[in-house]
């Protein structure tokens, strides 16, 4: 009993098992199911309604095109500039448009999106906007004392000018402005330590003056008076104890000396020099306690601690070098020290970093010995692979590479799993597009925090939704195609995807190919070209060399002619032609063939003729050789004091030996061709090819046997 089919709107009773007169129905079924398939080669697939994919997977692709001509050249979305996005609006009573006008604007709903932005003025901002160009314009007298800065630093240029040249004051109401007072006078205060009023009031008053001086010193007056001291008069007790009377008031001594007490307590001057005495300056204890517990500059071995000075600078180093006292170690707090060069900090090291202002130059180093190492492993680290490239190692083996064009891993590079949210391996510009480890054996590809699509051993996994329609583009066609996908999976296993002419697919049984037979093609003389039929997908090819003939008897008998070669295809394969025999004990020996790639098969030696009889003075009729045969058969017969037969037509056998009478030696036989029979897939559309002539047979009274020409037999394979 049939089942009913459908296929793109037509249905065909599709016949089942032990159905009779089912060839033409089978045969329009499979024509139809062709001419609808979707095939990956492409070409128009014109849809008569709209494809829905289901709910529960969508369609992947390079990118999708409009039908609408002069398309943009790239992107994942390719639309001319006519096109249009449109949604529903919430009201659903009409469609909100998003395209691009003739200034290339993008526009919504009609308008420009640039044109749709608005402005307004604040109490202190005027805003004004012309075309893209937004300006702002502070209003006259908004701003307050709250809107400037506290850190403004306003020039005093730009405050109001007030008389020049006079001491500021502030007025009533607490502004700024010009006093009275000049700069000149205002200048005359500098230099007063008090209130000047009282200092004048403290002074003597006008007309006041002493008019005698007596006791220790004397004068008189009024008016001008010299005073004198009288001799004697001043003691210990007379000089104040602040008195700091100048050194200079004091007698001389030796010149540039230090001083000390003489035995009688007076100062003298002792044999240390000024100059000498300056080096005790800031000594803080005993000197030779100290000398004692200095090292020398040479051969001498300090222990403890070496304290450098502090508050230091890269410019002003603690510890430096007789070359450059701007270059040397400084450190100016408890966790780190610095290395200066020519004044300029260049390495600082702390407790939990080192900084270089400088790149740091180490050797090339190797993988096996790297030039930046660790403590724990001085053969793990980095190193200069090559000019421009930088090696990492690992137990004196090379890792990783990285150039200016490439990161090369020499060994297996694993990710952490991530998540549909953080990809294992991400991209710089998308953070949430990538592939992660969804399972085992599983790789996700995640793109907007969505798990779409994976690949795991049994082939590529879609996931997500598959309903609606969807637009493919193939070759370069600029046609679209809809499809839609069934929701369910098949029913059964084995059945296989078939669509309607209007891009509705569904799962059917798998059909049954139809059974082409062979054809065959047969060579049996001369050259030409073999052209491959169409719809072949391979070829098995049969061939034969020629025979050599047999030799003749009875007198003035000669050779028999070589055969000829036949060829397929130039020198894919090869059947030399057999040798004619050339005298009783010499028949003639087969050919060999050669088969070359991309043919597959055997290929076998020609067979050998067979020897003649020599003659005995007791020998009556003596028998030829026989040809030698080939797997077609054929073989020419040995002659009995007569001609040896010749071999069958196309068999590619020697012909056979003649006979002869018991005074004469009969004849041997002709060698067999060489046979091949090989497979070639997916041939060529064509193949040269020359079927070897059979060889002469031998001359003489009484004549050998003709050899056969060769053959070529083609068995083409359809699907």
């Amino acid at each position: 009993m049939t089942v009913a089919l459908n296929v793109n709107g037509t249905v065909f009773n599709y016949p089942q098992e032990n159905d009779d007169n089912w060839g033409a129905v089978a045969t329009a079924w499979a024509t139809a199911v062709t001419a609808g398939m979707l095939q990956k080669a492409g070409g128009a697939f014109a849809l008569a309604a709209e494809v829905d994919f289901g709910a529960s997977f969508g369609v992947a692709s390079a990118y999708y095109k409009s039908r609408t001509a002069n398309l943009a050249t790239s992107g994942q979305l390719r639309f001319a500039r006519s096109d249009v996005f449109a949604w529903r609006n919430q009201a659903n009573s009409a469609n909100l448009d998003l395209g691009v006008n003739a200034s290339d604007e993008l526009t919504f709903n009609g308008a420009a999106i640039q044109s749709a932005l608005s402005v307004s003025d604040t109490a202190k901002i005027d805003l004004t906007l012309a075309a893209s160009v937004l300006s702002a314009t502070i209003v006259a007298g908004s701003l307050q004392n709250v809107d400037i800065d506290a850190s403004a630093a306003i020039a005093v240029s730009k405050l109001a000018a007030v008389s020049a040249s006079r001491a500021l004051a502030s007025d009533a109401s607490g502004f700024v402005i010009a006093s009275a007072v000049t700069a000149t006078e205002l200048g005359f205060v500098s230099g007063v330590t008090s209130a000047i009023q009282t200092q004048i009031d403290s002074k003597q008053g006008t007309g006041n003056y002493i008019t005698a001086l007596t006791g220790d010193v004397t004068a008189t007056g009024p008016g001008s008076a010299a005073a004198t001291i009288a001799n004697s008069a001043i003691d210990n007790a007379k000089v104040a104890a602040a008195a700091a009377i100048a050194v200079s008031k004091l007698a001389a001594t030796t010149a540039s000396r230090a001083l000390a007490s003489d035995a009688s307590g007076f100062v003298t001057a002792s044999s240390v020099t000024a100059t000498e005495l300056e080096f005790v300056s800031g000594v803080t204890s005993a000197i030779q306690t100290q000398l004692d517990a200095r090292v020398l500059k040479t051969g001498d071995t300090m222990t403890g601690v070496l304290v450098l000075p502090s508050a230091p600078s890269a410019s002003n180093p603690a510890l430096v070098f007789d070359g450059g006292l701007t270059t040397g170690i400084f450190s100016n707090n408890s966790s780190s020290f610095s290395l200066a060069a020519n004044g300029i900090s260049r390495l600082t090291i702390g407790s939990g970093s080192t900084t270089s202002t400088q790149p740091i130059r180490n050797s090339d180093g190797t993988a096996g010995n790297p030039s930046v190492t660790f403590s724990a492993s001085n053969s793990t680290g980095m190193f200069l692979n090559a000019a421009n490239v930088l090696g990492f190692s690992a137990g004196g083996s090379s890792r990783l590479l990285i150039s200016s064009t490439a990161l090369s891993s020499l060994v297996s590079f694993r990710s952490s799993n991530g998540t549909v949210a953080s990809p294992g391996i991400q991209f710089s510009s998308d953070a949430q597009t990538g592939f992660f480890r969804a399972n085992t054996d599983v790789i996700g590809i995640s793109t907007n925090n969505i798990h779409v699509a994976g690949f795991s051993s049994a082939g590529l996994l879609l996931n997500g939704s598959t309903s609606g329609t969807t637009t493919l583009t193939t070759g370069a066609t600029t046609t679209s195609y809809t499809l839609t996908l069934p929701s369910a999976a098949p029913s059964v296993g084995g059945q296989v995807l078939s669509a309607t002419t209007g891009g509705v697919a569904s799962w059917i049984n798998a059909p049954t190919p139809a059974y082409t037979a062979p054809s065959v093609q047969r060579f049996t003389s001369g050259s030409g070209t073999y052209t491959t039929p169409a719809g072949v997908v391979y070829i098995r090819v049969k061939m034969v060399g020629a025979g050599g003939g047999g030799f003749g008897a009875n007198g003035s008998a000669t050779s028999g002619g070589t055969g000829g070669n036949t060829t397929f295809g130039s020198s894919l394969l090869t059947t030399t032609g057999g040798v004619g025999a050339s005298g009783v004990l010499s028949p003639g020996g087969g050919g060999t063939a050669t088969l070359n790639a991309p043919a597959l098969g055997s290929r076998f030696p020609g067979a050998e003729g067979n020897g003649g009889q020599q003659t005995t003075p007791s020998a009556g009729t003596l028998t030829g050789g026989s040809g030698g045969g080939t797997p077609f058969g054929g073989a020419g017969r040995s002659g009995a004091n007569a001609a040896g037969g010749n071999a069958q037509v196309n068999t590619g056998s020697g012909g056979g030996g003649a006979g002869s009478i018991g005074n004469q030696n009969s004849g041997a036989g002709g060698g067999a061709g060489a046979f091949i029979e090989a497979i070639i897939p997916s041939p060529s559309a064509t193949y040269a090819y020359a079927v070897g002539a059979g060889g002469a047979a031998g001359g003489g009274v009484t004549a050998g046997g003709a050899g056969a020409a060769g053959y070529i037999e083609v068995t083409e394979f359809r699907q």
